[in-house]
């Protein structure tokens, strides 16, 4: 199953799925007559559906009580209910695990983390859907064995997965199941779909930021999300906000008010290599050019009191999704207390990195630049840009504020 896929729902607690496909786990809950894993939050199809079927009540199908660990938070979270063993005439057989690697048979928090994240991405022996080809050749996989070494290694790469989903997993505060914002309650119970955004669209829009932000390489949310299968979901993940987890609020929260360098331009010039789109021998003299212009634009103008930089990125290059809204989306986090805490909106510092390097490769070898524009100008329906002739005639406009001609704009 891809990311963006919702098949139609044909499962009834008649016919609970064994284990979940995507990520392995045998932690599924019924909703709405549809089966979900908690682990990653693929909604599943049933496995068989028998004539003989008892028909689920309302107690069945929607999950009744409040785990009593959030029971203070703003979320209602359901109890994790056991589901009657009369339902199924499925018989589960433990397999036989002195056949499983050593490292398997560790049940620490920390070695469970590692498995989940594993598990997310395709990475363990139970799952059927591998999804690491999504993030390549963005992420490497590591390769390593089971010893106490290469299980460290794999959890502390900052550019090999799983490492990265390891760090967003970890003191990630966020309920172990689906959950409902207490404001959707009726009468005290849940109604309708549940608020959380699946951990599998959470996890993958929070790895965009990682790669933006803790490796500086910028990428344009578009391509990255149509990449790791999470387009069809950038609207409701945009309009919901949150609940992010931990890590992955921390590295959000430096979208707020990014900061651009010489390393952010290395890495988008990284990000192009990579995908195959810019092959130059030497990439210094380009670099230079770019962090030149960024610089320029970086200055305060007496006539505005800020950057023109600044200025750029929070009117033309804020996250708001193509829905059209008085004011951008706030994404958030939970607090300590277990109660929102707003990070702020999105701003994405690709487009701007972009369009300097497009203006320094034309610049410096006067190269067609028509595939990197239009990387440039991806996000233009998904920001406060709108259309990428927008942005190109406001880049113009700072370019020419401040003295330098365009070369991008047509």
């Amino acid at each position: 199953m891809e990311f963006g896929n919702r098949p139609e729902p044909e499962a009834g607690p008649g016919d609970k799925p064994e284990r979940c496909l995507e990520c392995g786990s045998r932690d599924i809950d019924t909703h709405l007559a549809s089966y979900y894993c908690n682990a990653c939050g693929v909604e599943l199809r049933s496995e068989s559906r028998d004539v003989e079927v008892i028909e689920p009540t309302a107690s069945d199908i929607i999950p009744q009580g409040e785990d009593p660990e959030w029971a203070k938070s703003i979320l209602h979270v359901p109890v994790k209910i056991k589901r009657p063993y009369r339902l199924s005439e499925t018989v589960y057989v433990p397999r036989n695990r002195e056949d499983d690697p050593p490292e398997s048979r560790d049940f620490s928090p920390e070695r469970d983390q590692l498995r989940s994240a594993e598990a997310l991405l395709g990475l363990n022996r139970q799952v059927e859907i591998s999804r690491v080809g999504y993030y390549q050749p963005f992420y490497a996989v590591h390769q390593g064995g089971h010893s106490d070494e290469d299980i460290s290694d794999r959890k502390a790469s900052r550019e090999s997965l799983p490492g990265p989903v390891f760090l967003l997993l970890t003191t990630e505060r966020l309920p172990p199941r689906m959950y409902w914002l207490r404001t959707s309650l009726k009468d005290g119970k849940p109604v309708g779909l549940p608020d959380w955004i699946r951990p599998v669209h959470r996890i993958g829009f929070e790895l965009y930021f990682h790669l933006n932000h803790e490796l500086h390489r910028p990428w344009p949310i578009t391509l990255w999300s149509k990449k790791v299968r999470i387009y069809g979901r950038l609207p409701e993940i945009i309009a919901k906000g949150g609940a992010l987890g931990r890590n992955g609020a921390n590295l959000v929260r430096r979208a707020v008010n990014p900061k651009i360098g010489k390393l952010d331009i290395e890495g988008f010039l990284e990000n192009l290599r990579r995908r195959a789109v810019l092959s130059i021998e030497e990439s210094g003299p380009i670099v230079q050019i770019a962090f030149e212009i960024i610089e320029v634009l970086q200055s305060i103008h007496p006539s505005i009191g800020r950057s023109y930089s600044d200025l750029f990125i929070e009117k033309y290059c804020t996250l708001t999704g193509k829905a059209e809204r008085e004011s951008p989306p706030v994404f958030w986090e939970l607090d300590g207390g277990l109660q929102r805490r707003d990070i702020g909106p999105v701003r994405l510092s690709s487009t701007l990195i972009g369009l300097a390097v497009a203006e320094a490769v034309n610049q410096h070898n006067g190269g067609s630049i028509e595939a990197l524009r239009d990387i440039a100008l991806a996000d233009a329906t998904w920001t406060s840009g709108r259309t990428s002739t927008n942005l190109e005639i406001r880049w113009a406009a700072i370019l020419n504020a401040v003295g330098l001609p365009s070369r991008v704009t047509t």
